[in-house]
């Protein structure tokens, strides 16, 4: 398992289509997503060293290189996944 996965790209889209192309051009990386909306945050990830929403962030500059890695504060299951059941039992002990 890698600690993050840096990939130089083009100035063609969202950082999800970018989590795509490191996944089909290295070896399989496991992360995920659902919504592709900015709704489940399940593709939440850090880009460049801050928690963002990875199906909702554009690539800012051309040519920009990007560092993936998997959230902090979450065990890691395998590359950019997280274990987010404690965030979620604590939701559920509060009644969110």
């Amino acid at each position: 398992m890698a600690s993050g996965y840096e990939r130089h790209f083009g100035p063609d889209g969202y950082r999800r289509k970018s989590c795509n192309t490191i996944r089909k051009a290295t070896v399989p990386i496991v992360y995920e997503s659902n919504c592709l909306e900015e709704v489940c945050s399940l593709c939440a990830m850090l880009i460049n060293g801050k928690a963002a929403i990875a199906c909702s962030h554009l690539l800012r500059m051309p040519g920009e290189t990007v560092r993936l890695e998997p959230l902090s504060r979450f065990p890691v299951v395998r590359d950019l996944m997280v274990d987010r059941r404690v965030l979620f039992e604590n939701l559920k002990r509060v009644k969110a």
